[in-house]
C-alpha cells in the first residue's frame, strides 16, 4: 500500500500519503460497499463480484468483438462499445511498472483486436469505413493492412 500511496499522493510524506489512502479506502467502502474493496497482502483491489469497472467492460467488449458465434451486428456493437470505453492510455499519470505494462498491453490488444475485426468486414461497406475512421482517431500513427489502407489513408 505504501507504493500506491506514494504514486497517488507524491507530494505528501509517506505517513500522510498512507493515511490519505486509508481514509480514501474507508470512504469508498462507505459509498460502494465494504466488500467492493479488498485489502490483501498489502495490495488493494476492487472485487469484480461487487463492482463493475469500465476496464472490465472494455475487456468484455473485446471478447465479444472476437466471438465469431455472435452476429456481425453484435460484434459491431461490441467494437463500438470498446472504442467508447477506451479513452486513451490507462492511468497515464501513474508510473507503477505493473500499471505501465497493463497500459501498454491494453492499447496493443485493443488495436490488434480492432484491426483483426475490421479485416472480417466488407472493406467497401460503410460499417468498415466508419469504424476504421473511429479507430484512426485513437491511433493516428498506425498503418492499416493493405486491405483497409484506402479506408484509413496515411
Amino acid at each position: 500500500m505504501d507504493l500506491l500511496a506514494d504514486q497517488l499522493w507524491p507530494d505528501l510524506d509517506g505517513d500522510r500519503a498512507l493515511h490519505t489512502l486509508r481514509t480514501t479506502i474507508y470512504r469508498l467502502r462507505k459509498l460502494i460497499g465494504t466488500d467492493a474493496i479488498v485489502l490483501e497482502d498489502d495490495h488493494v483491489r476492487l472485487d469484480t463480484q461487487h463492482v463493475a469497472t469500465d476496464l472490465g467492460r472494455l475487456w468484455t467488449a473485446l471478447a465479444h468483438m472476437r466471438n465469431t458465434q455472435l452476429t456481425e451486428t453484435e460484434r459491431l456493437d461490441a467494437f463500438d462499445q470498446a472504442l467508447r470505453l477506451y479513452r486513451g492510455p490507462l492511468l497515464p499519470g501513474v508510473a507503477l511498472e505493473n500499471v505501465a505494462e497493463e497500459r501498454s498491453r491494453l492499447a496493443s490488444v485493443l488495436l490488434n483486436e480492432a484491426l483483426a475485426f475490421l479485416l472480417t468486414l466488407d472493406p467497401t461497406g460503410p460499417a468498415a469505413a466508419l469504424r476504421a475512421h473511429r479507430l484512426r482517431t485513437l491511433a493516428p500513427g498506425v498503418t492499416l493492412p493493405d486491405a483497409l489502407n484506402r479506408l484509413w489513408p496515411a
